[in-house]
């Protein structure tokens, strides 16, 4: 039920000759001696309905009728004639209601006064006229919204200006410890923001979770309100007091405002360069990590420009901080590396800019390896292969004893020339008796990790421990059907071919010879290893 609504049925004749405007038939029906003091459903009296409505006849003739107790009488939701008046904007009423003993003080259910309707419809007649009738100005909702925060917020110089000569606090705050400057540089409004500042207002003040003024324009990208905050001494070093501890660059990097951005980089470049401090700002993430998890690539360019680090985001780090940092990301949920943050969400091409840009795939002296971040993420390790100029280092053979690896980051890692050989007695070779780890999947899962090796070397070749660790799993003599059928020689000409080149050379040479054929090609490629061939 919308107890605002008007009713028709619960409306009075004189208060329907008031909807309609008319003045003759509300002179006509007052003659009769109808009431001029019927209220309808919603509290409302005929001076209501004809203040609401700016019907300026009717409100002078039931104000000839009416004691001071009418005219200030108020609806279920607490409003006044004054209060209505003052909402329009028609001061001709306004000043007959108070001329007739109106009060521009009494406010709504919410302390709504007429004087704060009037700043927010923008009516500055009307606002200067209730100044000069003592409203207060000072006045607010209960949630300590006052004149100076609506007009700010709205853009409304002129009233501001007016509200400020009169006396208005320009430090007041609401219940969220925000003032007038913060609504200012939080929407935009530069001339107010011109105008607070100019009075006395303090570009650093902060709200209860210590924003400041900057840090809102920062965030919501208003580059002009940016501009003129720095030139009036905004500090760009104030973090807030939440877990993140984010300051203004932060925000512009994440929401991707490039000219507020480019304002705030050059005073900024210490907080570019601040490492993270155990225990302190524990989900704190660089400016580079917050526009690589929004897809910002221009930020991310500008970022990269300005010194910072793809690996770990902060500006010109030393090798010790770089190695201390990505071991850290390792973990992903303390510090994730910027190419984490953009995959996270689903920003490949920023991800793929991060690596043209120098990201390291993989640091074996930090334990940092992104493609065991990543083996989860197909597309992801897609990526990574494509700048990655070694496919069998330490961390990944690390993954491989493990069978940490899905079959389709598997076969990706087969695909760019990664050969895998259960032998312990061949160079990198997977065996029980180097790790007992080694083939503890179950033996449904090991079985087609044996049949999609299988497909890309000449022979399985295993060694005594595997075959016993196969047994154990009771899935041996499935892998020697899989296995056991010898190879074509057109399969074993392409292990050939491909073992002559270099395995993981032969993926980015074959494509480049013009002579061969596109079938030639794809079968050299493996291309008849994957799902739907």
């Amino acid at each position: 039920m919308d107890f605002t609504e008007a009713y028709p049925d619960r409306c009075s004749t004189v208060g329907a000759a008031v909807r309609m405007g008319n003045a003759e038939v509300l002179q006509e029906l007052i003659a009769r001696g109808a009431s001029i003091n019927v209220h309808d459903n919603r509290g409302w009296s005929p001076l209501h309905e004809a203040a609401s409505t700016r019907k300026y006849d009717c409100v002078r003739i039931l104000l000839t009728k009416l004691s001071k107790e009418d005219v200030n009488a108020r609806t279920w939701e607490g409003e006044t004639a004054t209060f209505f008046a003052a909402k329009t904007g028609h001061l001709k009423i306004l000043r007959l209601l108070v001329k007739h003993g109106g009060d521009p003080n009494i406010s709504n259910n919410e302390d709504g006064s007429p004087i704060l309707q009037a700043v927010s419809g923008n009516h500055k007649d009307c606002v200067a006229f209730l100044l000069r009738q003592g409203a207060n100005v000072n006045s607010h909702l209960f949630g300590g919204w006052s004149l100076l925060h609506e007009a700010a917020c709205c853009g409304f110089p002129d009233i501001l200006s007016l509200l400020l000569r009169a006396g208005a606090k320009i430090d007041v705050r609401d219940d969220f410890g925000i003032m007038p400057v913060f609504t200012a540089a939080q929407y935009g409004k530069l001339d107010c923001l011109k105008l607070l500042i100019e009075h006395g207002a303090d570009p650093n003040a902060r709200a209860e979770d210590n924003a400041t003024p900057l840090y809102l324009a920062a965030q919501e990208g208003y580059s002009q309100c940016v501009e003129y905050l720095l030139i009036h001494g905004a500090v760009v070093d104030i973090p807030t007091n939440t877990a993140q501890g984010f300051r203004p660059i932060h925000v512009a990097a994440f929401r991707g405002h490039l000219k507020s951005l480019k304002l705030l980089i050059p005073p900024s470049l210490s907080v570019l360069e601040q490492v993270k401090i155990p225990g302190e700002w524990e989900e704190l993430l660089t400016p580079l990590q917050l526009a690589a998890r929004g897809g910002h690539d221009e930020a991310i360019k500008m970022l990269l420009d300005a010194g910072c680090d793809p690996d770990c985001g902060v500006r010109n780090p030393t090798e010790n901080t770089k190695g201390m940092l990505l071991q850290m990301a390792q973990t992903l949920d303390i510090d994730p590396p910027p190419f984490y943050c953009a995959t996270q969400m689903g920003h490949y091409t920023t991800a793929a800019l991060l690596l043209e840009s120098g990201a390291s795939v993989c640091r074996p002296s930090d334990q940092y390896c992104l493609l065991t971040m990543f083996r989860d993420d197909t597309r992801a390790t897609e990526l990574l292969l494509d700048h990655c100029g070694k496919i069998d280092c330490k961390h990944i053979l690390s993954d491989l004893f493990h069978m940490l690896f899905p079959l389709d980051a598997l076969r990706l890692l087969m695909d760019r020339g990664l050969r895998i050989r259960f032998n312990c007695q061949a160079a990198h070779g997977l065996c029980p008796r180097i790790n007992a780890n080694i083939l503890t999947l179950h033996a449904s899962e090991v079985t087609c990790v044996m049949k999609l090796i299988y497909g890309y070397v000449d022979r399985l070749c295993l060694c005594e421990h595997n075959i016993k660790r196969l047994q154990e799993l009771g899935c041996y003599d499935k892998v020697v059907s899989l296995t056991s059928k010898p190879h074509s020689l057109l399969h074993l000409c392409r292990v050939a071919i491909t073992e002559h080149l270099g395995t993981t050379r032969a993926p980015k040479i074959i494509p480049t010879i013009d002579f061969l054929p596109v079938l030639i090609k794809d079968f050299l490629l493996y291309k008849d290893m994957r799902p739907g061939s």
